[in-house]
C-alpha cells in the first residue's frame, strides 16, 4: 500500500512506490488489448520480511533534534513496526505469493493495483473516502479553474 499512501518517516520510500505506480498505470494503458499483457501493481499489507529490521536501523550519530520527540507521527510509527508483537500480525510472503498466483491464474481481467491484505485493503478504502471527502469539499475551487468542456475533449484517456 506503499505506493497509494505515504506515511510519516519514509518519503524516498513512498516516492519511489508512487513514481512505480505511474508508470505502471501509463504503460498499461499503452498495451494494445490484443497483446494480452497486464500489469498490476501489488499493493501488500505489511509482509513478514527483513525489511523492517533493516529499514528500523538508525545512524550511530543519532537522530535529527527535529525528530526528539517521542510523540512525532515518525516515531509513533517506527515504535509500532519495531514491536516484534506489532509485526507478528503481518502476513507472510507464502501468502502474498499464493494471492498473486490465484489472480493471474484466473485467465481474466487483472487490475492496475490490488491490495493483498485487510490492513491494506482497509487502509487503502479508508484513504480513497478521504480523497472524496477533499475533493467534494473543495469541488468549487477545482471547478472554478478552467473550462469545463476541456473534459469532454480528453474524453479518450
Amino acid at each position: 500500500m506503499g505506493g497509494f499512501i505515504g506515511y510519516p518517516g519514509s518519503a524516498f520510500y513512498h516516492a519511489s512506490k508512487f513514481a512505480m505506480d505511474g508508470w505502471t498505470e501509463a504503460v498499461a494503458k499503452e498495451l494494445h488489448v490484443e497483446w494480452n499483457i497486464h500489469l498490476c501493481n501489488i499493493e501488500p499489507s505489511g509482509v513478514k520480511t527483513n525489511y523492517a529490521n533493516t529499514s528500523l536501523k538508525t545512524r550511530a550519530q543519532g537522530r535529527h533534534p527535529a525528530y526528539a520527540d517521542p510523540s512525532h507521527p515518525t516515531n509513533t510509527l517506527l515504535g509500532y513496526m519495531s514491536k516484534e508483537e506489532n509485526r507478528s500480525s503481518w502476513t507472510e510472503p507464502d501468502a502474498i505469493a499464493a494471492a498473486m498466483y490465484r489472480l493471474v491464474s484466473r485467465g481474466q481481467w487483472i487490475p492496475i493495483r490490488l491490495p493483498l491484505g485487510a490492513d491494506a485493503y482497509g487502509m487503502i478504502c479508508m484513504a480513497l473516502e478521504s480523497i472524496k471527502k477533499d475533493m467534494d469539499e473543495f469541488r468549487d475551487i477545482s471547478l472554478g479553474v478552467g473550462e469545463a468542456k476541456h473534459l469532454d475533449s480528453i474524453g479518450f484517456l
